[in-house]
């Protein structure tokens, strides 16, 4: 799939699971979101997707800038929870975090990047960092697997082992994956919408 299905669909998932009432809960479900939207897609260094995948990243960045921007507005001092958990466990998960995907930009497209494996290990690093994104970065990651599992080329993700996986139901740059997109944003609307409801009862 294209990065803006990822993005729509992943933050979906994200406000779904996570289920945000207050500015304080949104925070970590925007950041999270938006970065396990992605992060699969730092195997991408070459070829026809490359510029696709840049662009996601981009407009992720610029969606956790957003989020940083909106805790510092309202106060929510959400980013001060960032090092609850001490100096010792934030570095040690900032290093898992850069080693894991150093390793996932230098394995092959869908291979150690999309796998379970990688999304744990992300995952851990991210309860070290910022434990309040965990939630909705896993399950972001998990809308991105499911997403490529679509389509025909294979997903490893059951890493190490080297079969890879794919339903083969359609082509990631064709007409669903548009339908998808507006799909995961209709989704997203809806998530808001109920979720900003249920916190005026």
């Amino acid at each position: 799939m294209m990065s803006r299905t990822h993005l729509a669909v992943g933050m979906a998932a994200a406000v779904t699971v996570a289920a945000p009432r207050t500015i304080e809960e949104a925070v970590p479900v925007i950041i999270g979101g938006a970065i396990g939207s992605v992060i699969c897609d730092i195997d991408c260094r070459k070829g026809g997707g490359r510029k696709d995948t840049l662009a996601g990243r981009i407009i992720a960045a610029v969606i956790v800038v957003l989020a940083l921007f909106m805790d510092t507005v309202l106060g929510a001092h959400i980013l001060e929870s960032a090092a609850g958990e001490g100096p010792y466990v934030l570095a040690f998960g900032a290093g898992l975090m850069a080693i894991v995907c150093f390793a996932a930009m230098h394995s092959v497209h869908r291979g150690f990047a999309h796998s379970l494996l990688a999304g744990a290990l992300e995952a851990l690093a991210v309860s070290m960092i910022f434990r309040q994104a965990v939630i909705p970065f896993a399950a972001a990651f998990l809308s991105h697997v499911v997403l490529d599992l679509l389509n025909w080329k294979p997903v490893r993700v059951l890493y190490p082992l080297k079969q890879g996986f794919c339903l083969r139901m359609f082509r990631s740059d064709r007409m669903v994956n548009g339908l998808c997109t507006v799909l995961g944003l209709i989704w997203l609307t809806a998530a808001v919408v109920i979720n900003g409801a249920a916190a005026w009862r």
